[in-house]
This record gives C-alpha cells, structure tokens and sequence, in this order.
C-alpha cells in the first residue's frame, strides 16, 4: 500500500512503475475537484490499481461480471476506486478524474451512507445523466467520438428530454447517455456558472429523495422541464448548421451492412483480390468474423462462429476501440486476429477455404491486438501491453518466436507494414495526442510523422508504398487523409458529418472501404472514387529526423518513493451494503429479506448476513450467515442458517401450512475450470424434521427432528449471453449428486441426483424460446422427497400438489416484447417498463415406490395409434406477463390443465416475485 496525502493506492508488485503515475495524477485531480465543490473529502479514498484490464476483470473487490467497455468504477460505501491500466496514460488520467468525482459526490449527497440506509436515503440517487455527465465534464473528456455521437443523435432526434433521463434504459447504448449528460452540465456552466453545480450537489444533499427538480428551482430558479428546453435548444443551434457543410455517409457511400440491424459492424479489411470484405460483428451476441461481398454486400462466411468459445471468448481491440484488429494474409488464404481464450491471449489464424486454424499462438502479455503482416506473410506486427507499458512486437511465424521492436513509455499501437520495405508505421500516444510514427527496421530508426495538434489513427499503407491512409480529427471529426511520407502533404478524402474509421483502399485504388457511424450505430461503407474528396490540408511541417530505436535499456523511472506497506486485512475490513429483497414464491408466502455484506479492502474476506422474514406465524427470523475466502482461483467458506420451509396441506377448500425449522452448518469450496464451468463442493450438518420432508425405512412421530450430515458434489456449467436483465442465447446446467454419511452421524442414509438443464435460443434481437428440463431422484434405504407444482415449476397446479421420491419436469416459454413502456400522469408522472408477454407449456410429474409398484405401474400416457394421452404425466399450457424489476421480475400466469388430447376448462392464475429460470 503507497499513501499519499489523500489517497492509499492498493498494487500488487508488478504494478509498482504506475504507482507513482496514479498517485501524480489522483493528487492533482484532488486538488481540482476540491477547488470546484469547496470540499474536503471526509476520509481517505482508496485507490485499487490493476496493471491491465485482464486483471481488473478477476478483482473481488465487486463480484459482478466486468467487460471489456468498463474502465473503471467508484464504489459507495467505502469509497473505493477501482482502476485497470489499458495503455493510455491519457485515458487512465480521465478514468481516474471521472471516477474521484463519484467520490466527492457520494462523500456531499450521502455523508455516511450506512447510517442514510436506515431513512432508505441510499435508495435513492439523482438523475444519472447528472451524475455521469458531471464526472465526464470535470475529467475533461472532451474527443471527437462523444462529439460524434451527439451530433448523431441530434441529427436523428434521438437527444431524450432531460425529464425521461433518470436512467439510460431509453438509449441506444450508455455512452450516448454519458454524453448527453456531459453537455447538459456544459450547458448549465455556460449559462448558470460553475459555481452552481456545488451548489445543486449541496441542494440535493438537503433532499432525502434527491429530486433534482426541486433543487434546480431553488439554485437555479428553472425547473428540470424549463431547463431541457433551453438546453435542447443549445444542442441544435450545435449541430444542425453543420448539415449545410458535411456530409451523411449513407448519401456519400454505399452502406454493406444496413440490414444487420442489432450490432454495430466495424473493422472492416479488403481481401487481397478485392471481391470480399471481412469485419467484425455481434449481430447475434458474440464478436465474430465475417466475409461478405464487396459488390452487394451478401454474407457469405462466418468463419469464426465455430471457434467461439472452444477457441476465443472476445475479439481483442485496443482501449480507443479505433485499431485495424483484423489482418488479411497476402495470399487470401489466412485472416488472423487476437483472440481472449479464457485468462489468455492468442494469435489466430484461421484458413478462410479450409475453415481450420493453421495457427494459435499463446501470447504471453496482458493484452495484446492490431496484429498486421509483412509483404510475404511470413512475420504478423501487433501491439501488446505488459507491466504497464504498451510496445510493438514482431512473431515469426514458422517458428512463433516473438521479437520486440519498440520499447518506449509511450502508448504504441496500429502497427501496418510497408508493401516492399521492410519498415513499418504506426500511431504512438505523445504529448496528449496520438501521433504517426516510421520505423525502419533494417537502419533500427523511428521518425515522427505527424504534430501534437490532431490525433492520427489506424494508418494503413497505400500500395504505392509512398503514402500513408490514416484518419484524424483536425477538424473534430474523424475523417479520411492520406500522408505523403517523402514532401509531408496531407490531403483529406472525406467530409462526414459523423465519422470515418479503419479506411483502407480497395487493391485498384478505385473504391474508398470504412466503417461510419449514422443513427446509432457503426456500418461498413464503400465510397466510390468520385466521392472521394482531393482537398489538400496546409499543416505545420514536423521538423523530426530519423532517431536510433533504444532496445533492451532499463527505462529511468521517477524519481518517487513508493511505499511497501503491508497490506492489513483486519484494519481494512468494513461494511460494504445493505440492501433489500423480496419475493412471492408459488407456496403464497411474501418474504422480506435484508442482506448485509462486509468485507476487507480487497473483498478477498467476504461476511454475509441475510436475515429473511416471511408471513406465517412466527416472530423469530431465519438468517443465513456466511464467510467466503476469494483470494485464490477455488472459493472456500463457511456457513450457518437457521430458516423454515413452508408446506401447505389440505384441500382446496381447507387448507393449512406447516413451517419446519432447519439448523446447521456447513462448508463449501467453488472451483472454476474456466469461463463457463466450474466444480461445486459442499458439505454441511443441519437438524430438521422429518415429516413431509423424508420417506424413511423406520416409522417416525409427526414432530420428530433428526440429523442430516451430507456432502455434495456438482459440475455447473453457464454459457448463456444476456440482455436486459435475461438470458437469451445459450446453455445452462447443474448436475449434482448429494449422499448422506451415516457414519459421521447422519440419521439417514440416501443418495439424491438432481440434473438441471435450462437452454435458451433466440429468435431476432428480443424474443426467445426458453426451455427447461429437470430429473430427480432420491436413492438408498431412506429418501428425499421432491414436490411440483407452483408458479416456478408446473403452473396449473397449486404448490406442492405433486410429491415423490422422484420427479421430472419439462416446461417451454415463448418470451416476446409485449409493452416497452407505460406512462401514468396521476398523481405524479411515473412510468415502469420491460413488461414481456409469455407462452408456455409445463410438462411434469413425480413418482416413489409408495405409489407404484408392479401391481400399479407408473404410466406416463397412453398412446392409441398416433394418439397420445398424458395419463400420470401431468400438464398444462397457458399465457402469461413477466415484469423486470432488475435481476428479478414480477410473473403473472394463467394456466389450464390438458392431457394433449384437450385443453380442460378453467384457469389457475399464478403470481410470483422472482421465479423465471
């Protein structure tokens, strides 16, 4: 742990070169945030480094899911930051600025958050849109992509009233949100002055719901309404003069891709014949390669679709996202690109007529991508981040040896190979700016091509090897140029009101190929040559002279004391939330349940507490407690519960519940494999009844209690793809054996098998056939005994109306978009979304050897000729609503009962909070 004056920045040992980078960086960004909110944080922050996004993705720090998008986030309740370095200095300075100013917010809105969690203050946040728009307007993170998609949204009316903008659900994608909200808090600065926004922060921490309205009536005298109308008029006075001088790329160029309408299609290559084009795309969830016509954009291939999962999870790009990521063999034979494969990096090659990988090579670097050939596609150039510092490297292919070429502290990426020479260009992050760079390999000297004045991305070499394509920004939008290395002379080929991306000539030089952004989203275009603009830009000439590439030389470090303190886990241990939950099984019982979680700095020791309350008659709440140890790849802990199962007896007409106490302990170990699968260990001791639970060898008093020891075993694998809230493409299971031990005290002795199978296919973007089959069973001298019936199981039935030592269930959903959103006006606006419509069919029932037997076999159905009717199966179909409320959702179901012969009158509904699979 370093200290500074304001912060402890928590590294592992490889990290200790960017200690004093982010310390630098944090201090000054302190200093700023403080100077603007006339405020002093009223505890130290902690800073959390991670030395590449790779490792920043393991942290247990939050135990949700990050991708690749996430840069880093700030954390409430103890005011964490966490923070993975990408390999730009310029990015990882805006990251750590934008998240300290969640902190300074979280530090003015909420005092202490765990006291605010009694009076439910903690619940309740301003809009994000202000929140984020804040964080990105003070850190400064002003380019030409956020201007980019501003304009588009602008263009399209796609800029959402401020009103509407609690939260980002509306919006194509967050960042557009992020952006909208940076300019509103621009705006309100221009018009208001900077001193406001403190004192809208300190106006909403007087406000226990945070209404941002009523605090912009009093700071600013404007309501939110009064307030979006000015500033949506700000926005187009912005960008709508700008039609009359750009141009749109579907009026300029022929969109390839219009009609893959889910993703965004970027990356876009020539084959070396100039018939195909391959680019990237996640037009069905997952990043693949795809070849399509050039001339009328047909797809053809995907060659990667086979490979996903088996061979790479993620296509690799660079942090900007505006790197080549996919190379093209000089004989039209091979596309490689860099793959993640579980915690690695892999070269792969993939022969396009073959369909196989010629190769796969283990790169042993943090990330690594925008790989590129030689002439004769024997060496592949790609850029690589390792111990902090991003470098270019060479792997021959033959004998995938790796060489390094560069090794500077600066931010090296896009590399592309000369046609003939044996050199090679690329872009390197100086002074603030992304720059063009030459190296001759053969002389081993390197020349800066461009100035600080523009960003220069994505150079590709023209095939006269004279001239460099490459895209800049010196006009605020990324626009086409080419570079003419012997006299300098800049000459722009577009003039697009979004932007233009990864542009590469087609081999006759006759057609213009990029991917644009228009409405939302990215598309490949191809420009003809009559298109294509010849306008010579005058720029300062770059006086540079060739200099001596240094290698394998110790960079000089700052001259800054890192402090090697050890890590305390006791001291560091706190609090990190508590939040509620509820739910409303199918055995009609409502329960409340609160979660505490604490844990030590680096939630490698985790300490849950869920205390759960539930209608039924008794005043005592069952809790569950537990300890998780994370630090290593296999989870071990502990845990200890005292809760009651429900169980409803009787007929329609009188019926009755019963609540059976259950007590233990036990331990656990979780052991991942890999991204999709892992072993589940278990073992506990727990005392609990009998009755209604168990079908014994020995007869048994209706109130006795016995003591179950029983381990555990399972085999879970996930591989589903999700999208709001939901799984919609994929595979999920849980297969376990769990057996009792009588000779370490258990009173019974069984063998359960449980197999859970759920898999889920998508039909379009938003609808999808969801699936799940489950088998049961209970084996030995005493057995468990499993029940159906209930919302969140066979629907048409009431809860538990199926009981037996064995059991099986098949049940089919139809999930389709029913209502997107529902306004109410009365008695104050409000809305509530994400309402699913569903079609369903359960097919189920359960079975022991009480109830059948040889004289009384267990029939499924009878079958006359073709005919089938379900005779001991059970079954039912019906329709249905599904609410999302976050990870949970709200179900109403209405079901008949039918033997597939008829479909018998009457309805059974069903409610439940929680209970889709």
């Amino acid at each position: 742990v370093h200290r500074t004056e304001h912060f402890d920045i928590h590294y592992y040992p490889s990290e200790a070169k960017l200690v004093p980078v982010m310390a630098a960086i944090a201090e000054e960004a302190y200093e700023k945030h403080s100077e603007d909110f006339e405020h002093e944080l009223e505890n130290r922050t902690p800073l959390i480094l991670y030395k590449s996004h790779r490792d920043f993705q393991e942290t247990n720090v939050i135990l949700q899911e990050l991708h690749e998008g996430i840069g880093g986030f700030a954390e409430l309740f103890k005011h964490r930051i966490v923070i993975p370095f990408t390999g730009s200095l310029e990015a990882f300075r805006e990251v750590i600025y934008h998240e300290l100013i969640h902190i300074f917010q979280y530090d003015i809105l909420y005092q202490k958050p765990h006291a605010s969690i009694y009076s439910g203050e903690f619940l309740y946040s301003p809009p994000i849109w202000f929140m984020e728009g804040m964080a990105d307007y003070f850190a400064e993170d002003n380019d030409a992509i956020g201007e980019m998609v501003l304009r588009d949204a602008s263009f399209n009316n796609n800029i959402v009233p401020l009103t509407q903008l609690q939260n980002f659900n509306r919006l194509s994608s967050p960042y557009l949100g992020y952006k909208m909200g940076q300019l509103a808090v621009g705006y309100l600065v221009q018009t208001y002055g900077r001193e406001k926004i403190a004192e809208i922060l300190w106006g909403l921490r007087q406000s226990r719901t945070k209404n941002i309205d009523h605090v912009f009536k009093n700071v600013l005298s404007v309501s939110l309404k009064e307030f979006d109308k000015g500033y949506r008029q700000m926005v187009r006075k912005r960008y709508w003069p700008l039609i009359e001088d750009k141009e749109l790329p579907s009026i300029v160029a022929r969109k390839l891709t219009e009609q893959s309408r889910f993703s965004h299609n970027i990356k876009p290559v020539w084959s070396p014949s100039g018939d195909l084009i391959a680019y990237i795309t996640a037009n069905d969830g997952f990043l693949e390669i795809v070849l399509m016509s050039a001339k009328t954009g047909e797809k053809l291939n995907r060659i990667t679709k086979r490979f996903f999962r088996n061979k790479y999870e993620e296509i690799r790009t660079d942090s900007s996202g505006s790197d080549q990521s996919l190379a093209w063999s000089p004989d039209g034979d091979h596309i490689a690109f860099i793959g993640k494969h579980r915690d690695a990096n892999y070269l792969v090659e993939v022969n396009i007529l073959t369909h196989k990988l010629t190769h796969y090579v283990k790169l042993d670097f943090d990330t690594a991508n925008s790989p590129n050939y030689d002439s004769i596609g024997k060496r592949v150039v790609f850029s690589a981040l390792k111990e902090g510092q991003t470098d270019l490297y060479i792997i021959e292919l033959e004998n995938e040896t790796i060489k390094r070429l560069t090794q500077d502290p600066y931010n090296d990426t896009h590399p592309s190979w000369h046609p003939t020479k044996n050199a090679i260009i690329y872009a390197s992050e100086r002074e603030h700016k992304n720059r063009l760079v030459l190296i001759d390999i053969d002389q081993q000297t390197e020349q800066i091509l461009t100035d600080s004045t523009l960003n220069a991305i994505s150079p590709v070499w023209m095939s006269n090897g004279e001239s460099v394509l490459f895209c800049a920004d010196l006009h605020g939008v990324y626009d086409a140029y080419t570079l003419n290395i012997n006299d300098r002379q800049m000459t722009r080929l577009t003039n697009l009101i979004t932007g233009c991306f990864n542009p590469t000539f087609s081999p006759d030089g006759k057609r213009l190929l990029f991917s644009a952004y228009d409405n939302g989203k990215y598309d490949i275009c191809v420009m003809e040559s009559d298109n294509i603009l010849e306008e010579k830009v005058e720029t300062t000439p770059v006086e540079t002279q060739p200099v001596a590439i240094l290698l394998d030389t110790d960079i000089a470090e700052p001259n800054y004391r890192i402090a090697k303190r050890k890590y305390s886990t006791r001291s560091s241990f706190r609090l990190d939330a508590i939040f509620p939950e509820f739910s409303y099984g199918a055995d009609g019982l409502l329960r409340s349940q609160i979660q505490l979680s604490a844990s030590d700095m680096l939630g490698n020791h985790r300490v849950g507490l869920s205390v759960i309350n539930q209608t039924g008659g008794y005043l005592i709440p069952d809790f569950i407690a537990q300890y998780g140890f994370l630090t290593h790849r296999a989870d071990v802990g502990a845990v200890i519960f005292n809760y009651h199962q429900y169980h409803l007896l009787g007929s329609i007409r009188n019926q009755r519940g019963i609540l059976q106490r259950v007590t233990g302990a036990g331990g656990y170990l979780s052991y991942p494999f890999d991204r999709y699968h892992r072993l589940d260990l278990q073992y506990s001791m727990y005392t609990t009844p009998f009755s209604y639970n168990f079908q014994t060898r020995d007869p048994f008093d209706y109130f006795d209690r016995g003591l179950l020891s029983i381990g555990s075993m399972a085999f879970v694998g996930d591989n589903t793809m999700w999208r709001e809230w939901a799984p919609y493409s994929g595979t999920r299971y849980r297969f376990e054996i769990e057996r009792s031990f009588p000779t370490l005290g258990s009173q019974l002795a069984l063998t359960n098998v449980v197999f859970d199978y759920r898999n889920y296919f998508g039909l379009g973007r938003r609808t999808t056939i969801a699936t799940r089959f489950l088998l049961g069973g209970s084996f030995g001298i005493d057995k468990s005994l499993f029940y159906l019936g209930g919302i969140d199981t066979l629907r048409g039935y009431n809860y538990e109306d199926l009981v037996g030592s064995r059991l099986g269930l098949f049940s089919v959903e139809f999930r389709i978009p029913f209502i997107d959103v529902l306004y109410f006006g009365w008695p104050i606006r409000w809305s509530i979304g994400g309402i699913g419509g569903i079609l369903f069919a359960d097919f189920g029932g359960t079975w022991s050897d009480l109830q059948y037997g040889p004289d009384n076999p267990y029939n499924m159905f009878d079958r006359e000729g073709f005919r089938i009717r379900l005779d001991d199966l059970k079954g039912s179909v019906g329709v249905g609503l599904r609410l999302r409320l976050g990870v949970l959702s709200l179900d109403f179901a209405a079901a008949r009962h039918t033997d597939l012969r008829s479909v018998k009158p009457g309805y059974k509904y069903h409610f439940g909070l929680g209970q889709a699979f």
